[in-house]
């Protein structure tokens, strides 16, 4: 970027005022927002009438760089938009799109909103990544599209094989019975709009629908989340005003975020497409939503410096001590102390303490194990394996509060499903289903005495001594110097908790040793 005049980013104007509510903060921009179009199609348009050739959109191909201009985008949105129509597409039947992020989508996209269709793109996981594809059907049975548009006909088969009533649209590979894109953008470029599709653009609305989005269903099946012509339009208005460099020189962005997914902080949206009660539930009684996240300033007392995500509040959970267990932060604070392990579920509601269900980081493992365990049915178990964790459990555990420290441990073999719904599209484990589906290893955990494949914070696996019985393996750690009464991390764990009632002691198994003085 050559001689910018202005600034490249705009200074943070946050304001944090009381609510109504006691214990409420309401955060709000202190930065009037400017105005801004009926719709973001308007902006397109205009931008195709001040310089049509400028590259709108640019895709890396196989034979090179496709390149789309703003005017070649507005004739080929004109052309799809009345092919369409002429299918019967309309406010009340969507255009479901299955592929992810290229010219195509986009200019289908334009299209399809052009002629005031709605566009719901799906996350190319369901489509890709599913073996039942029941989300995409249940997506299908809630919003009844008019078509459904997937580009390659060969990799996206299977999810068109899951809709087979669906009229299909295509850019390449062969599916009988669907339409080529070629064909809807088969009409010169240029030519006049006919009067249906000029009727349907001036009619589009601030408040009309635009997109639905679907959530990740980090909580449940994915709902459909009602994307207006005024949320689009008066979020680019923000990122203008955010980034003022934007009125000086136009930017070429990388654009890899996925289409199915909002970016930028959206206005507000009116609901879910066709669940009032889930709308309902969804927002209080001032309009708010509860958005269920837990969150925290980024620096005490300066809502200028941002928000930081502090977890997820439908699973935060207590102990049957009353102790208040933080997922969230306890999740990241576990996978930061053990690398070796890639996510974790907490599992200890109404229960005397917390632990573990894990997944193994493989690469990790091999890096400081000189091997991958192997799976042995549905764990992975292995004596190098859990006296890393037993180790690395006690470490963690020395330097945390009553509400963080992890007791027992169990590494899964088995992947979470996203089929299940154990896994969302963007790879946020869903603590509550992998605890209802996976219920019997929560049950091992708990078990007294833990049988061997449980790995005990503290507790080493058995190992031979010369004369060929077991020995206890000689480490001393926090565990043993707190059991001696004279360590300095006893009186701060002692302090930090004070009024902390205690977790009861877990035994070990007959098939371990305690970390301890030999």
């Amino acid at each position: 970027m050559t001689n910018v005049p202005v600034s490249l980013f705009a200074p943070p104007r946050i304001t944090a005022g009381a609510a109504d509510q006691p214990g409420l903060m309401l955060l709000r921009s202190a930065e009037p927002l400017g105005e801004y179009p009926v719709t973001v199609l308007h902006s397109v348009r205009e931008r195709a009438r001040l310089a049509p050739d400028r590259p709108m959109v640019a895709e890396r191909t196989a034979e090179g760089w496709r390149t789309v201009g703003y005017g070649e985008a507005v004739a080929a949105a004109d052309a799809i938009g009345q092919a369409l129509l002429d299918r019967g597409l309309g406010p009340d039947r969507p255009l479901l799109i299955l592929s992810g992020n290229s010219v195509d989508h986009l200019l289908v996209a334009l299209g399809a909103m052009t002629a005031g269709v709605p566009v719901a793109p799906v996350s190319v996981a369901y489509s890709l990544a599913s073996h039942d594809h029941a989300r995409i059907r249940a997506i299908a049975d809630l919003i009844a599209p008019g078509a459904v548009f997937a580009e390659d006909a060969g990799g996206f088969g299977p999810a068109l094989d899951a809709l087979p009533a669906i009229p299909a649209i295509v850019s390449r590979g062969p599916r009988p019975g669907a339409d080529r894109l070629s064909t809807l953008l088969d009409r010169a470029p240029g030519a006049t709009a006919s009067s249906a599709l000029a009727a349907a653009f001036a009619g589009l609305r601030p408040d009309g629908i635009a997109k639905i989005l679907f959530t990740s269903g980090s909580t449940g099946t994915p709902k459909g989340v009602l994307n207006t012509h005024r949320m689009l339009s008066s979020n680019q208005q923000m990122i203008r005003q955010a980034w003022p460099f934007l009125a000086e020189e136009p930017p070429v962005i990388v654009d890899w975020l996925p289409w199915s997914h909002t970016f930028g902080g959206n206005h507000m949206t009116p609901g879910y497409f066709a669940r009032p009660d889930l709308t309902l539930a969804a927002f209080d009684e001032e309009g708010f939503y509860r958005a269920g996240d837990a969150v925290g300033f980024a620096e005490p007392g300066d809502p200028n410096a941002g928000l930081v995500f502090r977890g997820r509040i439908a699973e935060d959970f207590k102990l049957e001590t009353g102790t208040f267990v933080r997922v969230g932060a306890v999740r990241t604070a576990l996978l930061s102390a053990v690398p070796v392990l890639s996510d974790v579920v907490l599992t200890g509601e109404n229960r005397d303490s917390v632990c573990a269900l894990a997944w193994l980081n493989a690469a990790e493992a091999r890096r400081l194990l000189g091997e991958e365990p192997e799976p042995d049915g549905d764990l992975i178990v292995g004596d190098s394996l859990r006296e890393l964790l037993a180790r690395a459990l006690a470490d963690h555990n020395d330097a945390s509060g009553s509400s963080a420290r992890i007791a027992r441990l169990l590494v899964m073999a088995r992947p979470a499903s996203l089929d299940a719904g154990e896994i969302t599209d963007k790879g946020y484990v869903n603590q509550r289903k992998v605890l209802v589906r996976r219920a019997a290893l929560v049950e091992l955990l708990y078990a007294d005495p833990p049988p061997p494949c449980v790995i005990v914070a503290g507790v080493l696996p058995a190992c031979p001594d010369k004369s060929g019985g077991l020995a206890r393996v000689p480490v001393l750690n926090a565990a043993s110097k707190d059991a001696e009464g004279g360590s300095k991390s006893n009186r701060r764990r002692n302090s930090s908790d004070a009024g902390a009632p205690a977790s009861r002691s877990m035994p070990a198994s007959s098939h371990s040793t305690e970390i301890g003085p030999a």
